[in-house]
């Protein structure tokens, strides 16, 4: 007797139904995306699955491991976790792991990506509302679990939370700025679904009226629970364009228009699942769960490595992120590590950088620093170490010694595009205390932990930057 054709579980095929109803797949940018049911896993009636979704931006290590404690029937990621064909499916890639893993504890991965992008009321509309100033951010609860900290050494976590902007029916609604706005690349006409006319990647926000560029950027920062965003352009303070994935187009568009261009970094107009609301919000009855994953939260520390130091043992990766930012590439991929807290058992996730490349083939001068420092912010990073090998002009710090420096000397202007500041926008940054000094004290608090193993602190210092840092 033949064995019955497998197949997904009913509830995972009524998610990934009112998906394709929501995020239409015909909508995604086939040229270099992957969306759609990435991974299928069989329904085994002998297993107690719940009927819940976990939402994520990036389907990691640790979200994998969580939707498998709770026992979850699919994970909805806004990232594709497969990007490119796959000629073989082995344990050795940490996502390819991941899917096995899945797969066996019956749990299938769905990923809607561009197409959340490009729909009527997706990501671009949604960045259009922020920067306009009709968004209000969606009730989010606060989980206990974060919300305590044993550790001598370090504070809670904080994550990015949304803040309400002015909407009609609030006191301030004369912050709302009269605009129109329009889609700048249309999806082709016989892609687009019914009812979804106005789809299409990015959108142009015509104001009535020239805006202060402050305005906006305080609009973004407090639409995406980030205080900053990177201006690209500012020639003319009436027109914004506003993009969740960038075509080539779009790129090549922006080279010569005039428009004032401001990019809320792509990962950060995302956190929090606001990227994935509509889909909560599609199962809200029924007895259906839906959550935001806790373990795909922004990483808040990273650790830039210099020559000598290109990964940190003692830390598990869980995560290689390839991104791109309006400055580049950065040296070389972010690595995501976790390390388990002594003091409290907890998960602490931490950002690792390679600044001369992942085989130390960029040289000093030609450090991409501006996109190093834009990619790590664009994932949440906030506080960074960075590692530095140098030589020392005082007989007391020998070879080998640590100096965790308190003032710097920069002699790198003109070796290399230094300042994220020009094409019409001025800020004026003070350079008196270039390095943070609460985090300073916590490395000097464990480096002289460390000093009957043979580590030498100094305690301050000043850096003659020549080239690099």
């Amino acid at each position: 007797m033949a064995s019955p054709i497998p197949s997904s579980s009913p509830f995972t095929r009524s998610v990934v139904d009112s998906m394709r109803k929501i995020y239409p797949e015909a909508l995604a940018d086939k040229s270099f995306d992957n969306t759609g049911l990435l991974l299928e896993a069989p329904f085994d009636p002998s297993r107690r699955q719940k009927n819940s979704v976990l939402l994520a931006i990036d389907l990691t290590t640790a979200v994998a491991d969580e939707a498998i404690k709770r026992r979850d029937s699919a994970i909805v990621a806004y990232h594709p976790i497969i990007f490119r064909g796959l000629k073989a499916i082995t344990l050795d890639d940490t996502q390819q792991r991941s899917l096995l893993r899945l797969a066996q504890h019956g749990i299938s991965v769905y990923s809607p990506h561009t197409a959340v992008d490009t729909v009527p009321g997706g990501m671009a509309d949604w960045l259009c509302d922020v920067v306009t100033g009709t968004f209000q951010p969606v009730a989010t609860q606060t989980h206990t679990a974060s919300q305590s900290c044993n550790s001598k050494l370090y504070s809670v976590p904080t994550y990015p939370q949304a803040q309400a902007v002015p909407t009609a029916a609030s006191a301030d609604a004369s912050q709302q700025i009269p605009h129109i706005r329009s889609t700048i690349h249309p999806s082709p006409a016989a892609s687009i679904p019914e009812g979804f006319e106005s789809a299409g990647a990015g959108r142009l926000v015509t104001f009535n009226e020239d805006q202060p560029l402050t305005t906006l950027i305080d609009h973004i920062g407090r639409g995406v629970g980030l205080p900053g965003v990177f201006p690209l352009r500012s020639r003319n303070r009436s027109r914004l364009t506003t993009f969740a994935s960038v075509p080539s187009e779009l790129s090549r568009q922006w080279k010569s228009d005039r428009e004032s261009a401001l990019q809320a970094l792509h990962d950060s107009a995302k956190q929090g699942g606001s990227a994935m609301s509509p889909c909560a919000e599609a199962y809200q009855d029924g007895g259906v769960e839906v959550s935001v994953s806790e373990a795909d939260r922004p990483v808040p520390i990273a650790v830039i490595g210099g020559t000598g130091l290109r990964e940190l043992p003692g830390f598990t990766q869980v995560a290689s992120l390839s991104i791109s930012t309006p400055w580049g590439e950065p040296s070389s991929p972010i690595t995501i590590l976790h390390h388990q807290c002594k003091h409290n058992e907890k998960t602490v996730a931490v950002a690792f950088l390679s600044r001369h490349g992942a085989h130390h083939q960029i040289a000093p001068h030609e450090v991409p620093a501006r996109a190093n420092i834009a990619a790590l912010r664009s994932i949440g990073v906030r506080s960074i170490i960075a590692f530095s090998a140098v030589g020392s002009l005082q007989e007391a710090i020998k070879p080998r010694d640590f100096v965790i420096p308190d003032q710097i000397i920069d002699r790198t202007k003109g070796v290399r595009p230094w300042t994220y500041f020009e094409g019409g926008i001025v800020a004026h940054v003070p350079f008196g205390d270039p390095f943070d000094e609460g985090i300073a004290k916590i490395v000097r608090e464990c480096g002289h932990s460390l000093e009957g193993d043979g580590v030498v602190l100094h305690d301050r210092g000043t850096v003659v930057c020549m080239g690099k840092f």
